[in-house]
């Protein structure tokens, strides 16, 4: 049914709206959860270092979708006790309400990668990470993504992107 258009993708991975399923397919997979892990401590080593200078760690996600990188960056920042502001963003208000709603800690807002970021209240140089998992490939123009990431970034800033490279199914099968 899926195959022939007689089901509705959507409504696979959001039964009812809940996005259990949704988050197990993209989060909780052998390859996503060694990914999500490395973003993780990427991201909580930079609020390490930034820390140990007195300073808060600015953090943006940019198409956090599910949350399915979000919910293992969130566990290790707060299980190692860092001090952040994370800014969770999402083309789709439904996630950015859901991300609300699920993690109180964070902001989310509206953002769409292929607009520029001071346009959506996003000043250059303002974050100290800018995480992106699975959505640059979402852009335009990869090239101009890549320098609105740059932009965003403060002075020693970090992107933490995960991203296909090539044709991949199981992706493939809900983007």
């Amino acid at each position: 049914e899926l195959l022939d258009g007689r089901k509705d993708p959507l409504s696979l991975l959001f039964p009812e709206g809940d996005m259990t399923v949704a988050r197990a397919s993209y989060g909780r997979n052998l390859l996503s959860s060694y990914l999500n892990t490395i973003c993780a401590e990427m991201i909580d080593l930079h609020a390490e270092t930034l820390n140990s200078y007195g300073q808060l760690c600015r953090i943006l996600e940019i198409g956090g979708g599910v949350g399915a990188t979000t919910e293992p960056v969130l566990e290790k920042l707060d299980k190692t006790g860092r001090c952040y502001e994370y800014l969770f963003s999402d083309i789709s208000r439904y996630f950015t309400e859901a991300a609300r709603q699920e993690w109180p800690q964070v902001s989310s807002q509206h953002f769409d990668i292929n607009v520029e970021p001071g346009e959506q209240g996003i000043p250059e140089g303002s974050r100290d990470v800018v995480l992106c998992a699975n959505v640059l490939h979402n852009a335009k123009n990869i090239d101009d993504a890549l320098r609105t990431l740059h932009a965003i970034l403060a002075p020693g800033g970090i992107a933490v992107i995960i991203d296909s490279t090539a044709t991949n199914a199981p992706l493939m099968a809900s983007m």
